[in-house]
C-alpha cells in the first residue's frame, strides 16, 4: 500500500508499505538495543591467524558511523585514510561489529589494538590479497524491543514476519543512506553528478534541517563554522578549491555522495513499479542507475544523460528480499528480535515496515 507513515519515506523515495498494520511499541534504535555484526566469508578471503598480506582488525563501535571510525582509526596508525578498507557501512545508532584491512607492509609496526571515542579495533588475522566487496556475505541483526504488552507483541511480531518472508519487501535503501539529521546526502550527490559546485557547497553549509542539533543550525544561520563540523570549516573558508582538497583527501567521499543519490533514483524506480504493476514487479534483479537509462527512462521518464554513469557505478539489486534464521525471544521484560539479510539489504526497511510511524531514527 502506498502511505507516508513515516516522515522520511517522501523525501527518500520510500513509498510503499506491505501492510498498514505495526507493532504495538515505539522503537528508537541505539547502542543498547540494535546490535549489527558482519559475516565474512573467511574461507575465500584466504583468512589465516598468522600470516597474509593484509592484517585484519575487529572493529567494534558504538553510536558512531563506519567513516568516523576509519578516519580515527588511520590517524591513530599514521595512514592516509585511503589505506583502511572495509567491506560495508555499518549504522551509526548501534553497537556495531565489522572487520577493517590494512596492507601489512605499510604500517610502521604491528599494533595489536586501538582504541578511540566509540570504537574499539584489535587484531583479528591476516588475508592472503587485497579484499574485496563481495566477501561480505551478509549481516546478523539483533534488535531488543521493551513493550508494555510482551505477549502481544511477541504474537504481532511472528504474525507480521510471517507475512514479510511470504511477499518479501522492496530492497529499498534505508534511511541512514540518506542521512537521518540531514537527510541531504543524494542531494549532495545529485549536484557532484552534475558538477553543479555552487548547488553542492549552498546545500552542504546552509541548508537547514530540523532533526539536527540546535547550535548546528545557528551556525548555518550565522554562516560561521567551529572546527568540531569539519566539512563546513573547511569548505566555508576555501569554497571549490576547499572541495577538490576534501575529495581528494577523502576519495570514499564523492563514492559516498554518488551512491546515495543513486539509491534514491532505484528507491523511486521500486515505487514506480510497485505503482505500475504491483508488489509482483519487484521480482527481479533490477539495474542501478549507473548502468544507463533504459528501465530509469520507463518509468521515471529520466534522460540517461541525467545519470550518475561512471566506472564502477554500474551493478544489479534485486527488487524484493526477505529475513533469514528468524528467531524471537522473551527474556525477561524483553523481546529479542534477531535475524539475517543478505549483502547490501537494509534492517531499517524491516524497522520501517514493522513499525511504522513507531520507527524514530533521529
Amino acid at each position: 500500500m502506498k502511505a507516508f507513515f513515516h516522515p522520511l519515506d517522501y523525501a527518500c523515495g520510500t513509498w510503499f508499505y506491505l501492510s498498514d498494520k505495526r507493532i504495538n511499541a515505539v522503537y528508537k534504535p541505539g547502542p543498547d538495543n540494535f546490535y549489527v555484526n558482519e559475516i565474512v566469508d573467511w574461507d575465500r578471503a584466504d583468512y589465516s591467524m598468522d600470516s597474509g598480506e593484509y592484517i585484519v582488525y575487529r572493529v567494534v563501535k558504538r553510536s558512531v558511523d563506519t567513516f568516523s571510525v576509519i578516519r580515527r582509526l588511520a590517524s591513530s596508525l599514521y595512514l592516509p585514510v585511503t589505506a583502511v578498507l572495509y567491506l560495508g557501512l555499518k549504522d551509526r545508532d548501534a553497537t556495531a561489529t565489522q572487520y577493517v584491512f590494512i596492507k601489512k607492509n605499510i604500517l610502521r609496526r604491528l599494533v595489536e589494538r586501538v582504541t578511540g571515542k566509540g570504537f574499539s579495533a584489535s587484531l583479528y588475522g591476516y588475508v592472503a590479497r587485497k579484499p574485496r566487496r563481495d566477501l561480505l556475505v551478509g549481516n546478523r541483526f539483533k534488535i531488543i524491543i521493551k513493550p508494555r504488552d510482551l505477549m502481544g507483541v511477541s504474537e504481532d511480531l511472528a504474525r507480521y514476519i510471517g507475512l514479510i518472508n511470504r511477499y518479501g519487501l522492496p530492497s529499498y535503501y534505508g534511511f541512514q543512506r540518506f542521512g537521518t539529521l540531514r537527510f541531504n546526502t543524494h542531494l549532495l550527490g545529485r549536484f557532484l553528478a552534475e558538477k553543479r559546485v555552487d548547488l553542492f557547497l549552498d546545500e552542504l553549509l546552509y541548508r537547514l534541517y530540523p532533526g539536527e542539533p540546535v547550535d548546528s543550525l545557528f551556525s548555518r544561520i550565522k554562516r560561521v563554522f567551529p572546527r568540531s563540523l569539519e566539512y563546513e570549516y573547511l569548505l566555508s573558508r576555501r569554497g571549490f578549491s576547499g572541495l577538490n582538497r576534501l575529495l581528494a583527501r577523502d576519495s570514499s567521499l564523492y563514492r559516498l555522495y554518488i551512491d546515495a543519490y543513486q539509491a534514491y533514483l532505484y528507491n523511486l524506480l521500486l515505487s514506480a513499479i510497485i505503482s505500475r504493476d504491483g508488489w509482483a514487479g519487484l521480482d527481479r534483479e533490477l539495474p542501478m542507475p549507473g548502468c544507463g537509462g533504459g528501465i530509469y527512462g520507463e518509468y521515471l521518464g529520466i534522460d540517461k544523460t541525467s545519470l550518475p554513469l561512471g566506472r564502477g557505478y554500474c551493478w544489479f539489486r534485486y527488487g524484493l528480499f526477505r529475513l533469514r534464521d528468524v528467531d524471537v525471544k522473551i527474556i525477561e521484560d524483553s523481546i529479542v528480535l534477531s535475524f539475517t539479510l543478505e549483502r547490501g539489504f537494509y534492517a531499517s526497511i524491516v524497522l520501517r515496515e514493522l513499525f511504522k510511524s513507531g520507527y524514530i531514527v533521529y
